[in-house]
């Protein structure tokens, strides 16, 4: 009687085992698919994040040359002058010193250069001049990128108290930046007008 109940229970059991089985390995299967569609859905995604990462760099470099253009025409060159000396390789002229003096300009470099060279991994040419005319720019466009909160606080309160717009205080930190980007990658400063597009024997 006990062997007919075992083989009875037997001949339920193993076909029943033998169907979860091959339900098992149907699922199994389709699992893998629908895996192999999330993977494809992932590479999809990536590749439309590029192209949004390739969009915003563009419309990033527009802004720039549209501030450029602005300040060309309000005659900010003028007004910038007097921070800087005018002949190139460009340099702070002593207006510009007294300025970085009051600010704490180079300390306040040192103690942000950590997030400055991050921020200057960005760039995309490694040429001299393109490497200044980038640090003048985007510390003035982006100046939060480059300078801690405390430092811009200290910035825009200084040159309201001077009268000037705060831009070519920032373009003055873009200077201090480009000085000590030179000196630790080794970059002579006469490279600069030996690589300038403007130049007529260029």
């Amino acid at each position: 009687m006990q062997t007919d109940l075992i083989i009875l229970g037997a001949s339920i059991l193993v076909p029943m085992f033998g169907g979860f089985a091959w339900l098992y390995g149907v699922f199994d299967k389709r699992f893998d698919k629908v895996d192999e569609r999330f993977k494809e859905v992932d590479k999809r995604f990536e590749k439309i994040d590029e192209r949004f990462r390739s969009i915003e760099k563009e419309i990033h470099e527009i802004k720039i040359d549209v501030t450029s253009l602005k300040s060309e025409r309000k005659g900010e060159k003028n007004i910038i002058s007097h921070l800087m000396q005018s002949f190139s390789p460009v340099s702070l002229s002593p207006a510009g010193e007294e300025a970085a003096k009051d600010l704490d300009a180079y300390n306040v470099v040192e103690r942000n250069w950590g997030r400055i060279t991050e921020a200057l991994e960005e760039m995309t040419s490694l040429n001299p001049y393109d490497i200044q005319e980038y640090c003048f720019k985007q510390t003035a466009l982006y100046p939060e990128r480059y300078l801690d909160e405390e430092a811009i606080d200290s910035i825009k309160t200084y040159a309201f108290n001077k009268g000037y717009k705060v831009d070519i205080y920032y373009q003055m930190f873009g200077l201090i930046i480009r000085d000590k980007y030179f000196e630790e990658n080794s970059i002579p400063l006469s490279h600069i007008d030996d690589n300038d597009p403007n130049r007529a024997d260029n």
